[in-house]
């Protein structure tokens, strides 16, 4: 279902993007093609359809490009790490969602986007932030994503070094506080790019 539900969004953004073009008539998708429900475990329909008229299409080369500026217009030196984050959490991919459901949270998706950004940690980095939603567009995912990164470093690096700030940021400073540890997810955002 998921995965008839990915493809269908995929068809949905190649067919607007196509529509820019004037080539005498234009694509478009039918209603009944998209389910009426959806499980807890994805995003909503009324997200999805966002997503879709988004005619942008972002490649790794892009996505790559916009994280390292926008490490750079945050002041975040480490943007090796932060794309280490990316492709752990999302392999670059700005419609991911973890489908874990925190009950706590409300039956929402534990992490969302490009950088795997909780709704939760994207609106205590950014207040502007409404709803989830906003974070699928990558820029900014990427820019929540990055002053998270910043924030635990500029925290934790001095007294528990980077990699517990990769962890904290998969974790949470809390979990990893009360003795929790991703090590293998430190060591592949650590390892992003050494071949």
């Amino acid at each position: 279902m998921i995965l008839i539900l990915i493809l269908i969004g995929i068809t949905v953004a190649i067919a607007l993007y196509l529509e820019q073009f004037d080539w005498g008539k234009s694509v478009s998708v039918p209603d009944s093609v998209i389910p009426p429900t959806f499980t807890i475990y994805g995003p909503s329909p009324e997200v999805l359809a966002e997503i879709a008229k988004t005619p942008k299409i972002w490649s790794k080369e892009t996505l790559t490009s916009l994280i390292r500026k926008t490490c750079a217009e945050e002041n975040f030196a480490y943007s090796t790490i932060a794309l280490g984050v990316a492709s752990v959490e999302s392999s670059f991919n700005p419609g991911a969602y973890n489908p874990e459901i925190s009950a706590t949270r409300g039956n929402q998706p534990d992490s969302i986007g490009l950088m795997g950004v909780q709704f939760k940690t994207a609106k205590a980095m950014m207040p502007e932030i409404s709803n989830e939603k906003d974070l699928y567009d990558p820029e900014i995912n990427a820019r929540a994503g990055v002053r998270y990164l910043k924030y635990l470093f500029r925290k934790w690096q001095g007294k528990l070094g980077n990699e517990a700030a990769i962890q904290m940021y998969n974790l949470g400073e809390t979990r990893y506080l009360a003795g929790s540890r991703a090590s293998r997810y430190a060591t592949k955002v650590m390892t992003y790019g050494i071949s």
